[in-house]
């Protein structure tokens, strides 16, 4: 398969394993977003080809806010819920995140296996790790429409910053803000 973007351009898709890390199809571990499902056979590749805000060795996680939180075997009850369902290490170069997705044998008398739902939103949060702090950045899609179960989602760009006051003289310093928006606001004597 040759993936291409809106213009026709190739994409570059990884789905080599460098790190050891179980298989999960990134190359370095995650020490924040660790809690994932294990693998249904179902998956949904979300692409993010560049990210501003983030340095090398910070965090993305994918997740669904209604997922399938905890496999049913009964097919009869599923719990549904916040569920980390992809992550990767942001190494300065594009990213590429196979999510779980849930699989639903109930009407077989099967179970609901857990993961992201088809069709649910895409959540991403991002973790800085030098500050251990979990943010939630602003995608901009270039292929796919933000959900869940396309056969190919492409962020183009992920921006992490963390927008606000930065100047500590300012009465509205935002001391979590590490991108000055320009709202910086002086009491006047």
């Amino acid at each position: 398969f040759v993936f291409s973007d809106t213009n026709g351009d190739p994409l570059v898709v990884g789905f080599g394993d460098d790190g050891d890390d179980g298989g999960d199809g990134g190359g370095t571990d995650t020490q924040h977003f660790t809690d994932l499902p294990e693998p249904t056979g179902e998956s949904s590749l979300i692409i993010i080809q560049d990210i501003v805000g983030l340095n090398e060795g910070d965090e993305v996680g994918l997740f669904d806010a209604n997922g399938v939180v905890v496999t049913d075997t009964t097919g009869t009850n599923p719990q549904y819920g916040e569920l980390l369902v992809a992550s990767g290490v942001w190494q300065n170069e594009q990213l590429d995140l196979v999510a779980v997705m849930s699989i639903d044998l109930s009407d077989f008398n099967g179970p609901v296996l857990n993961g992201a739902v088809e069709g649910n939103e895409i959540a991403i949060q991002v973790w800085h790790q030098g500050e251990d702090f979990v943010s939630t950045p602003s995608a901009s899609f270039s292929m796919g429409n933000g959900t869940y179960g396309q056969v190919l989602t492409v962020i183009d760009m992920l921006d992490a910053y963390r927008y606000g006051c930065t100047d500590s003289d300012a009465i509205n310093y935002d001391p979590i803000a590490n991108m000055d928006d320009g709202t910086c606001e002086y009491t006047v004597e």
